[in-house]
């Protein structure tokens, strides 16, 4: 019994025009640059949720020092004549 390579044609690397086959370094470089673009768009958006926060603790410090200070200040005197 004769056994038949199926592919005979990769197998042997003729009857195939080499713009067709694509290699796997190829495609392991264009998903090595989806990868990349995909890193830099999640950083992205993680900078702009971080950049959001600190902008709204940042205004939500000010308005509360800004309370804070309109405040009036109680403060207690002790009478060291009356403790006795």
């Amino acid at each position: 019994m004769k056994r038949v390579c199926i592919n005979v044609a990769v197998a042997r690397g003729s009857g195939i025009p080499k713009g067709t086959i694509v290699s796997q370094a190829t495609s392991m470089r264009k998903r090595h640059r989806f990868d990349s673009r995909m890193t830099r768009i999640v950083l992205l958006i993680s900078f702009l949720f971080f950049f959001g926060r600190f902008v709204y603790s940042s205004v939500g410090a000010w308005y509360h020092l800004q309370d804070k200070a309109q405040l009036p200040q109680v403060s207690q005197t002790i009478d060291p004549s009356a403790q006795r």
